[in-house]
């Protein structure tokens, strides 16, 4: 059996609670969307938001150029 020291313990520990900090802070932070994404989204379901973003541009320059 190996022989564990405190210092080995405590490090451990320790390297834990900084492992466990870590990954609950890149937890994402809640926030209240804007009523005009959640819009677009809707009109353009499966689509990623930049792709969304695109086609809404392309149709409002469509409305322009008629």
């Amino acid at each position: 059996m190996a022989y564990r020291s405190r210092k080995q313990d405590r490090d451990q520990q320790i390297e834990r609670r900084v492992n466990d900090s870590y990954k609950y802070a890149k937890r994402p932070k809640a926030y209240k969307p804007n009523p005009e994404v959640l819009t677009i989204m809707r009109q353009h379901p499966g689509m990623t938001w930049e792709e969304a973003i695109d086609e809404e541009i392309k149709a409002q320059l469509a409305e322009l150029t008629d």
